[in-house]
C-alpha cells in the first residue's frame, strides 16, 4: 500500500499538512534564544507572533475548549461506569484532526441528554434496590416472628391500645440498647449492619415517649406503615411478589440501559479518541498560559518535519505538543526530482491541505512543451553553462533556496531541449546537426504540418488528462453533476478527435471499422455533458453546454503554439544558417581563411543573438500552456506556504544612504 502510494507521487502528490507546535519551556531567556536559534538552523519552524488582542482572545478560546473538553470526560467517564463487559469497537471511518472541536461540540451535544436518561435509569434502581432491600429485611423478620409464634395476624407487628403498643421500626444500632430498656417484650429483633429492625411490646406512656424523644432516629418500614389486618405467612406472599415485581422493573430498566449504551458505543469511542489526542495537551497548553515560570514557543511546522523538530530539541528542558491545524498553511512534499517545478506550481498558487498537489504533473508537461520549442542541442548546452556561470551574477543572493530550484528546473528544460535537438537533428539549427548520427529527424521542427500534427495530438493528450484528474476530483467528492459533465467531455475528446480525423481523411486505422460505435460513444458524451452542466448550474446549462464543447476544442487548438514557436525557431535558424553559408561561400573563393573567420563570427554573432531571445518564448508558453490549458481544470490552490524562520547570510548587500533632512 505505501509504495502504490509513493507511485502516486510521481503523477499527484500531496501537499504536507501543517501542525501547530507548542514548546513549552522554563521562562529563561537564554534557553529561548538558544532554542530559536536551533529553530532556524532546521528551517522548517514558521513563528506565530500574535498581537496582545488576538493572544487574548485565544486564550479565551483555549479556556471555552478546555470547558468543553473537561464535560466531554465526565460524559467519557459516565459512559464506561455504567459498561458491563470490555467491548472492543470497530472505527468505520477516519477522523480527520482538523475536526476534533467540530466533533467533539457534535458529540457533547448528543450524549449530554443520553447521559441524562442513564443517571436517572441509575438513580431508579438504587431507589428500587433500597426499596427490596427493605422488603428482604421485613421479611426476614416476619419470619423469625413467625418461627417463634407461629402463623399469628399482623397485630403482632403494629398494635396500639391505652395500655400497652406494640410497633416495628427501625432502630439505630448506637440507641438499640436504651430502646430495648424501655420495652416490656422483644418479639423480634433483626439486625442489618448499622441499623436493626425491632418489633416490641411498650406500655403506651412509655411508647408515647419514646417516639416523641427518637423521633428523629427511628422510623417504620413502608410496608409496616401501611400495614392492613392479615396473617403474617399472607404477608410474607405479598412481600415475595411486591419484590418480584421490582426486580422486574430493574431489569426492564437495565435492558433500556444496555440499549442507550450500545446505540452510542460508536459515539463513545470516537469521543475517547479525541480525548486522548486532545485533553493533555490542551490543559497542559492552558496551564502554561496562566504560568508565571513557563513561557510557550508557538509555531507551524509541516507534519514530516515533529519528529525532527523533537530530536533536535530533546536535549532541552521542555515538553512539545501539536496539533492539526485548521488554515490553509501547507509544505510541498514532492520527490527530489520535482521539486525544482514546485516555482511553477506556487506561481499559479499554493494547493490547500485538501487538494492534490499537481507539481509532478507540471514537470512533465512544462518540460514536454518547453523541450519542443527548445530543441537544439547548442541552444541546451548554451542554457546550461548561462544558467550556471551567468544567471547567478543577476541576482543579490544565488544561495537562495528558490534561486537554486530555479537553476536546477533550467539545467533540466535544457537537458529535455538537448534530447529533442537529437531527435530532430538540430544543433544550431542545421549547422551542425547535420553531422548527428541519424538519418533522418525522428522529430522535424523545420515541418510545420507535422509540428502542427504532433502539437494537437500533445495537447488531446493533456487535456484528458487534466479532464480525467478533473473526474477523479468529482467522484471522490461525489458530485454527481461534475462526474457526468467530465465523463462527457472526456468522451468526446476521446471518440470526437477520431471522428473529426476520419471526416478530414486521416487514416484512423483500425478505427475505421467501428465508426458507427465511435459516434454513439460521442452522442452518450454529449448527453452525459448536457445532464452535467444542467445537474451543476440548473437549466442554463442546457444552453451552455455548446461552450464546453467549443471550450475543449480551443483548448487544443491552443496546443498549436508549440508548432509555431518550435518551427518557427528552427526554421529561423536555418535561414541565418543560410546567410552564414552564404558569406562563406562568397569569400571562399577570395580567401579561404577570411571565409572561415568570417563564417566563425557571424555564426556565434547571429546564434548568440538567437539564444538570447530563443528560451524566453518557449518558457513563457509552456506557463500558459500548464497554467490555462491544464491547471484550471482541477486546480485551485487555495492554500499558503509555510514560511520558516531560517538562517539567511546574503553575499551581497545592497546598503542605501538615508536621505538627510
Amino acid at each position: 500500500m505505501l509504495r502504490l502510494a509513493r507511485i502516486r507521487y510521481l503523477i499527484l502528490s500531496s501537499p504536507s499538512h501543517v501542525y501547530k507546535l507548542y514548546i513549552v519551556v522554563p521562562r529563561d531567556e537564554s534557553l529561548i534564544e538558544k532554542i530559536s536559534m536551533d529553530l532556524m538552523k532546521l528551517g522548517c519552524f514558521e513563528v506565530i507572533t500574535p498581537s496582545k488582542e488576538k493572544m487574548v482572545r485565544e486564550v479565551k478560546e483555549l479556556s471555552e475548549y478546555v470547558s468543553l473538553l473537561e464535560e466531554a470526560k465526565r460524559i467519557y467517564d459516565a459512559f464506561i461506569a455504567n459498561l458491563e463487559n470490555e467491548i472492543i469497537v470497530e472505527i468505520k471511518y477516519t477522523l480527520n484532526p482538523d475536526e476534533f472541536r467540530y466533533i467533539l461540540e457534535k458529540e457533547v451535544e448528543k450524549l449530554r441528554d443520553i447521559v441524562k436518561d442513564i443517571e436517572s435509569i441509575n438513580t431508579e434502581i438504587n431507589s428500587i434496590n433500597t426499596s427490596i432491600t427493605e422488603l428482604q429485611l421485613v421479611r426476614e423478620h416476619i419470619a423469625s416472628i413467625m418461627n417463634r409464634y407461629g402463623d399469628t395476624d399482623t397485630s403482632i407487628l403494629k398494635f396500639y391500645g391505652t395500655l400497652l403498643s406494640i410497633d416495628t421500626f427501625y432502630v439505630p444500632q448506637y440507641i438499640l440498647p436504651s430502646i430495648e430498656k424501655l420495652a416490656i417484650q422483644i418479639i423480634a429483633r433483626t439486625s442489618s449492619g448499622e441499623i436493626s429492625l425491632l418489633t416490641a411490646v411498650f406500655d403506651s406512656k412509655t411508647y408515647n415517649t419514646i417516639l416523641k424523644s427518637y423521633r428523629q432516629a427511628i422510623s417504620r418500614p413502608k410496608i409496616i406503615e401501611n400495614l392492613r389486618p392479615s396473617t403474617l405467612s399472607r404477608m410474607v406472599m405479598e412481600i415475595d411478589s411486591e419484590i418480584a415485581t421490582k426486580r422486574d422493573a430493574i431489569q426492564r430498566l437495565l435492558n433500556e440501559k444496555r440499549r442507550l449504551l450500545s446505540n452510542y458505543i460508536d459515539d463513545i469511542a470516537i469521543l475517547r479518541i479525541v480525548l486522548d489526542n486532545e485533553y493533555e495537551k490542551v490543559k497542559l497548553i492552558e496551564n502554561v498560559t496562566r504560568s508565571k515560570y513557563l513561557a510557550l514557543v508557538i509555531g507551524y511546522v509541516p507534519e514530516t518535519r515533529i519528529d525532527d523538530v523533537k530530536k533536535y530539541l530533546s536535549s532541552y528542558p521542555m515538553h512539545i505538543a501539536s496539533e492539526r491545524t485548521s488554515e490553509n498553511i501547507v509544505e510541498f512534499n514532492n520527490l527530489r526530482p520535482f521539486k525544482p517545478y514546485e516555482l511553477i506550481t506556487e506561481l499559479y498558487g499554493v494547493p490547500s491541505p485538501s487538494e492534490w498537489d499537481p507539481t509532478p504533473l507540471i514537470a512533465y508537461a512544462f518540460t514536454l512543451f518547453f523541450s519542443l520549442m527548445f530543441a537544439d542541442i547548442g541552444y541546451g548546452i548554451g542554457l546550461i553553462l548561462a544558467s550556471k556561470y551567468i544567471l547567478p551574477k543577476l541576482v543579490d543572493d544565488p544561495t537562495t533556496e528558490g534561486f537554486r530550484k530555479f537553476q536546477r528546473m533550467l539545467y533540466i528544460l535544457a537537458g529535455g531541449g538537448i534530447v529533442i535537438g537529437f531527435l530532430a537533428k538540430s544543433f544550431l539549427g542545421d549547422l551542425l546537426g547535420k553531422y548527428i548520427p541519424i538519418p533522418q529527424p525522428i522529430i522535424n521542427t523545420t515541418d510545420v504540418l507535422f509540428m502542427i500534427g504532433l502539437s494537437l495530438i500533445v495537447g488531446l493528450i493533456w487535456i484528458t488528462i487534466a479532464h480525467v484528474i478533473a473526474l477523479a476530483k468529482a467522484i471522490i467528492g461525489r458530485d454527481l453533476g461534475g462526474t457526468l459533465l467530465e465523463s462527457g467531455i472526456i468522451l468526446i475528446l476521446v471518440f470526437g478527435s477520431i471522428w473529426a480525423a476520419d471526416y478530414i481523411h486521416i487514416d484512423v486505422g483500425i478505427f475505421k471499422n467501428y465508426m458507427s460505435i465511435i459516434k454513439v460513444m460521442v452522442g452518450i458524451g454529449i448527453v452525459m455533458l448536457i445532464v452535467g452542466r444542467v445537474k451543476s448550474i440548473g437549466s442554463i446549462g442546457g444552453f451552455l453546454w455548446i461552450f464546453d464543447i467549443t471550450g475543449v476544442m480551443s483548448d487544443v487548438l491552443s496546443f498549436m503554439r508549440i508548432a509555431g514557436v518550435g518551427s518557427a525557431s528552427a526554421l529561423l535558424a536555418v535561414a541565418f544558417n543560410g546567410m552564414i553559408y552564404g558569406v562563406y561561400t562568397s569569400y571562399l573563393a577570395l580567401n579561404i581563411v577570411i571565409a572561415i573567420a568570417l563564417g566563425v563570427i557571424l555564426g556565434i554573432v547571429v546564434h548568440l543573438f538567437l539564444f538570447m531571445m530563443y528560451p524566453l518564448g518557449p518558457f513563457v508558453h509552456s506557463l500558459r500552456l500548464c497554467f490555462y490549458e491544464i491547471l484550471t481544470k482541477f486546480y485551485e490552490g487555495g492554500g499558503r506556504r509555510l514560511n520558516p524562520i531560517r538562517v539567511s547570510i546574503k553575499p551581497k548587500l545592497t546598503l542605501t544612504p538615508t536621505p538627510r533632512r
